[in-house]
């Protein structure tokens, strides 16, 4: 409960290292050691040092005080070693072999601020700043798992373990103030980096009305490509078109192609990984599974949404939660532009959504789209003058022009129990349920997050979302 508070590396002057020890009493510290720490003196615990004498290896141990001659140093060698495990290591021996060194601090525990950013001065002032850098890890710590290829990623900023996880599902069955657990599975386009910040954003807006977010930050790399793709090709294919037309749009669809659904497919493949037998993402589900095992006296109603292609991760796990969950009731799964088929839906949603109540199943399931004249005065790259769903649809997908469940003139006859769309036309005129304009505008309108919120809750937020708090 206690984390590291500060801590500094010395610089290899000798003022630097005594000022430590007396401001902290303790350096961590490293050096290349030799045969002479095999023959410590027995009457002076003294380390003797040859210039010359060749390095054995490095080696870390602690410098606790000082004198005339030399450092005091804690080895953890036994109290065999030196005196009682201690021994003097010569001012001559330390300028030649020293590697590096630290000093630290611990901090008090405060919990209650570890979910917090640092402090950057008066609310106005924020408002007045741009766009923060990434957030830390340790404020998204509990709200997210991170997955490549079906792996935990478990290195980097954002690393997450299974550990990790099941240290949130303990967290979240000791909360009685959350009756809501929402997994969030973001858009294809976005960077780890990304993800981090619209998880800082969303966190505390949500939590304030009951609801525990949980989001699913894989990587997308291969997505970004297709984008790349579009942006690399895209403008020769326009000058040979004689302009960005329909027909220019026409030559990128078929010259991205091949390489667009090779990405595309693993892509896909990629999601299917995520949620195999044994997979991070099976592995979290089931910790999150048996932490919704609580006591009688209070419920947690299970929630899904995605963005984009997110919604494909979303149909591999709710296949893995099938045998995992065979009486579980999702309260609602929102897509807000899926690039998920139609067929997948047939396949892997619609079963859910016809189940008896008495069965697993979704009790309600909104989809967000935009208004097909949006989807056609969209673009991908700037060049391609279409959403990035038209573009799959047409090119990307096994068969050209697949319908896609984003895609509203594709599901204008599609129906099933609880099923509904939301149809964006972008315009806040009557009581819109969504304002977004753009394919990636979705999770970032307040209209249509503050919506999303009412659907979990049944009822208006207590806390709805604002311009400011979507500012990321």
């Amino acid at each position: 409960r206690t984390t590291l508070g500060a801590y500094y590396r010395l610089g290899p002057r000798l003022a630097e290292y005594h000022a430590a020890l007396n401001e902290t009493g303790v350096i961590f510290c490293s050096a290349a050691i030799h045969e002479g720490w095999d023959r410590v003196e027995s009457r002076s615990a003294r380390i003797p040092y040859e210039p010359d004498e060749p390095a054995a290896g490095g080696h870390a141990f602690a410098i606790v005080g000082y004198t005339r001659e030399g450092f005091w140093i804690q080895n953890s060698w036994g109290a065999d070693w030196g005196q009682g495990g201690t021994a003097l290591w010569t001012y001559s021996d330390w300028q030649a072999t020293i590697m590096d060194a630290w000093v630290f601090r611990l901090a008090l525990s405060t919990p209650q601020l570890w979910q917090l950013p640092p402090s950057a001065g008066s609310a106005a002032s924020r408002r007045r700043a741009p766009a923060r850098t990434a957030p830390s890890r340790a404020e998204i710590a509990g709200h997210f798992l991170h997955i490549d290829d079906g792996e935990f990623v478990d290195r980097g900023r954002y690393w997450s373990t299974s550990d990790d996880v099941a240290v949130t599902a303990r967290c979240l069955a000791a909360r009685e103030h959350y009756t809501h657990l929402l997994l969030y599975a973001h858009g294809g386009l976005n960077t780890a980096h990304d993800s981090a910040r619209r998880i800082a954003a969303w966190v505390r807006t949500f939590k304030a009305n009951g609801i525990y977010p949980y989001h699913f930050m894989y990587e997308t790399g291969l997505l970004k490509e297709l984008g790349d793709l579009v942006a690399t090709r895209g403008p020769a294919l326009a000058e040979r078109a004689g302009g960005v037309t329909d027909w220019s749009d026409r030559l990128i669809e078929w010259a991205t192609r091949v390489p667009g659904r090779a990405l595309w497919r693993e892509m896909k493949r990629s999601a299917e990984r995520s949620f195999a037998s044994g997979r991070a993402g099976t592995r979290a589900i089931e910790q999150f599974r048996a932490a919704a095992q609580l006591p009688q006296s209070r419920t947690l109603h299970i929630h899904l949404a995605g963005h984009s292609t997110g919604a494909i991760l979303l149909a591999a796990l709710l296949e893995a939660l099938e045998p995992l969950a065979p009486d579980l009731r999702i309260r609602s799964l929102s897509l807000l532009a899926p690039a998920a088929s139609v067929d997948l839906f047939k396949r892997r949603f619609y079963p859910w959504l016809a189940a008896d109540a008495r069965q697993s199943g979704i009790d309600r399931m909104v989809v967000y789209q935009l208004s097909d004249a949006l989807e056609r005065r969209d673009s991908v790259a700037g060049i391609y003058r279409n959403s990035l769903l038209h573009l799959v649809s047409r090119a990307y997908e096994e068969s050209a022009d697949l319908p896609l469940l984003g895609l509203e003139r594709h599901t204008r006859e599609l129906a099933a129990p609880g099923l509904e769309f939301v149809v964006s036309d972008g315009l806040a005129a009557g009581p819109a349920r969504s304002t977004a304009r753009t394919h990636g505008a979705f999770d970032d309108d307040v209209t249509t997050l503050n919506d999303l919120l009412r659907t979990i809750l049944g009822r208006a937020p207590d806390l709805p979302f604002t311009p400011d708090s979507l500012r990321y």
